[in-house]
């Protein structure tokens, strides 16, 4: 049952993961084609369509890269440094296989503004997705939901601290339920 419930959690994340990068683009886009002075110089975009390689790449890339840096692995112990720094290993490492992949079938034509747009729009609405995913799952086992009941080996101080640790981090969801001696514990 756990199982199954955390392969529809990994496919519900992976499927937010890509509604974000296309929302993204979008944005990159729409943001690019604007008449925000930033861009005025620049001149104009080419035709949308003419770039959706892009996205389809970035999207493949996501699917490869995200289990790479454990972006489907529980959130529930991961400090928001981790998230961030998990979040920024992807960025950087699709940034540098698009990059490559722009210059390999020479993209002349690829606005530079519009690739680093969609990248920082992606990876800061990415970074935001989980966080919130963190605090609201975090607030949600702190109000007795969503939580794991353990069981604690060992006796003493090590199991005691352990007690102790798990009950200053209810937001991590697990719940000491009693403590099993080992064979050797007196």
């Amino acid at each position: 049952m756990l199982k199954q419930r955390n392969e529809q959690v990994q496919a519900a994340a992976r499927a937010l993961d890509m509604v974000v990068c296309v929302i993204a683009f979008f944005a990159a886009y729409h943001l690019r084609d604007s008449d925000l002075e930033l861009f005025a110089k620049q001149g104009s975009i080419e035709p949308i369509d003419s770039l959706t390689w892009l996205l389809g790449m970035s999207i493949v890339l996501h699917l490869i890269t995200y289990p790479l840096v454990g972006f489907y692995e529980s959130l529930r112990m991961k400090s928001v440094p981790d998230i961030i720094s998990m979040v920024s290993r992807a960025g950087i490492i699709e940034f540098f296989v698009a990059a490559a992949m722009v210059f390999l079938v020479q993209a002349k034509t690829t606005s530079r503004y519009f690739f680093g747009l969609f990248l920082l729009i992606n990876y800061t609405l990415i970074l935001l997705e989980k966080l919130s995913v963190r605090l609201l799952l975090s607030i949600i086992r702190t109000r007795g939901y969503n939580f794991r009941k353990v069981l604690v080996v060992g006796t003493g101080s090590h199991a005691a601290r352990m007690i102790d640790t798990l009950q200053k981090h209810a937001h991590w969801g697990y719940v000491p339920t009693g403590v099993l001696r080992g064979s050797g514990d007196h």
